[in-house]
């Protein structure tokens, strides 16, 4: 008479190759994460940028996006005065500020005083940020993401880039 079940060795084995396979899955999948989480924040940041031109372009003034690296903020925000720097006293201030998720980083930011303007043409005064998974200064072969901004049609976009590129743009 034979008994229904599993002895203690088959047990055993199947344990032993589910650890296996765990060990392997477990790594690529908080990369796979952590690159999402670094995609997302990217693709907020330029639905912000979008926002602003789109809104410069309907009520034919400028609209421009900020970056508080300090407060690893960002926001979108109407300027009245036409400085081209966000004044929280004097200027509106359309959607955020966001933040940055806690394990995304500000890797090189090439934008003049930190703010992007868009004005009533479409148009912007140009520039790239760069986002990373970690801090400029320890930026390995990670990954990162370039949010470009092309002064003259004001069109935008987003790549992702390599550790030279990122350090290496103009």
């Amino acid at each position: 008479m034979k008994r229904a079940g599993f002895t203690m060795l088959e047990i055993m084995a199947v344990i032993v190759i589910s650890g296996i396979l765990a060990a392997i899955a477990v790594p690529r999948f908080t990369e796979f994460i952590s690159k999402n989480r670094l995609s997302a924040q990217a693709k907020n940041l330029t639905g912000f940028l979008r926002m602003a031109r789109s809104n410069a372009i309907a009520h034919k003034s400028n609209y421009g996006v900020f970056i508080d690296t300090t407060n690893n903020t960002y926001g979108v925000f109407s300027d009245k005065n036409e400085n081209c720097i966000f004044d929280s006293t004097s200027e509106e201030l359309i959607k955020g500020p966001q933040s940055l998720r806690p394990e995304v980083y500000w890797v090189k930011i090439k934008v003049d005083n930190h703010t992007i303007i868009f004005n009533y043409y479409g148009t912007s005064n140009g520039g790239y940020i760069t986002l990373g998974r970690e801090k400029a200064d320890t930026l390995v072969e990670t990954g990162a993401i370039l949010v470009r901004v092309f002064p003259l049609s004001g069109r935008i976009t987003m790549d992702w880039t390599s550790k030279s590129a990122a350090k290496g743009l103009p």
